[in-house]
């Protein structure tokens, strides 16, 4: 049976993958900007991308990247991905942050901790493109995120393999360590970015530019959300619901 989910948003300029549950209950749903009900018509195989929302976006699937039942909810759902598998989008209103706030966020249980892996990226050249990206390191198991090739802040905390996380970047206001790493819903790190955004290319599950050929994401991730806003402005509790 097909899984329902949707790669949607919280505001009308997000963009991501989410459970769809009790949509009436979000005050935000009807501003979702890209959806995936994963009930496309090949055969209940989990693998057709189709955007329903009214952008009917045309998401791009790579390799074999499937829809499954495992995620940090229960059995409800995640997307897998195995080191050659990605989706990809070019809307140029999706990373051109500019100087603006943002919030990149996500669950991920990586199934190697020891591998450098990278779960977003907006690059399109290897030098930066005004792009940002974010994973993990391969030194430690920290969380990162960087921009024109050269990584801007390193986490503290360790990710193991087969553990769900949270893991949140913010960008809120100017100056001073105005950015904040979460992960659990627990301030890892601070940094500064005042860098002025304007990529096109958007890439979830490897490197933009080459997303076989670099640091590919190496196990699940859901929830994953782009948002134009600072979502969180301190500590807090992850949702226990998708």
């Amino acid at each position: 049976m097909p899984v329902l989910s949707t790669l949607g948003a919280a505001t009308a300029k997000a963009w991501g993958f989410l459970q769809q549950v009790a949509a009436a209950a979000d005050p935000y749903f009807n501003y979702v900007t890209m959806l995936l009900t994963g009930n496309g018509t090949n055969g209940a195989q989990n693998n057709t991308f189709l955007d329903s929302s009214t952008n009917a976006f045309s998401i791009t699937r790579n390799g074999n990247t499937t829809q499954g039942s495992f995620s940090p909810y229960g059995s409800l759902w995640s997307n897998y991905f195995n080191g050659s598998s990605y989706f990809t989008n070019s809307s140029t209103s999706i990373s051109n942050f500019g100087t603006s706030n943002y919030t990149i966020e996500f669950w991920v249980n990586t199934t190697s901790s020891s591998t450098k892996q990278i779960y977003y990226d907006s690059r399109s050249t290897s030098n930066g493109s005004n792009g940002i990206f974010c994973g993990i390191a391969n030194s430690g198991s920290t969380v990162f995120m960087g921009n024109s090739n050269s990584v801007t802040i390193n986490g503290t905390i360790s990710l193991s393999s087969g553990v769900w996380y949270h893991v949140a970047f913010v960008r809120s206001g100017t100056g001073s360590n105005q950015c904040a790493i979460y992960v659990n819903g627990v301030l890892d790190s601070n940094y500064t970015d005042s860098y002025n955004y304007s990529a096109s290319q958007n890439t979830i599950g490897g490197v933009a530019y080459t997303p076989q050929g670099a640091n590919p994401a190496l196990g699940y991730l859901s929830n994953f959300r782009i948002n134009k806003s600072a979502v969180y402005s301190g500590a807090f509790t992850p949702s226990t619901t998708p």
